[in-house]
């Protein structure tokens, strides 16, 4: 069964990104399929989970048009988790 787990405050620093990448990795290594989306502006996810890239692709890549999920997904180096940011 999927589930969808939103990490959601208004307020910054108060623990969004730190506590979304300790549960996917928690999730990812109990081996389930886990993506994990950011849609913060600031790119916290892709600096604290080490996947920030130049040009990354992300999700206003694909609301765009400009990306499929496909080439806008980064994931992890074991391959066990999948993130989605805004991209650059």
């Amino acid at each position: 069964m999927k589930q969808i787990i939103t990490i959601a405050s208004h307020k910054g620093g108060v623990g969004k990104t730190t506590t979304a990448l300790n549960l996917a990795y928690s999730m990812s290594r109990l081996r389930a399929p886990v993506l994990v989306v950011d849609t913060d502006v600031q790119g916290a996810l892709g600096i604290a989970g080490n996947i920030k890239k130049k040009n990354q692709l992300g999700i206003m890549d694909l609301i765009m048009g400009r990306a499929t999920p496909l080439e806008a997904v980064t994931y992890t180096r074991d391959g066990q988790m999948a993130m989605l940011g805004m991209g650059n």
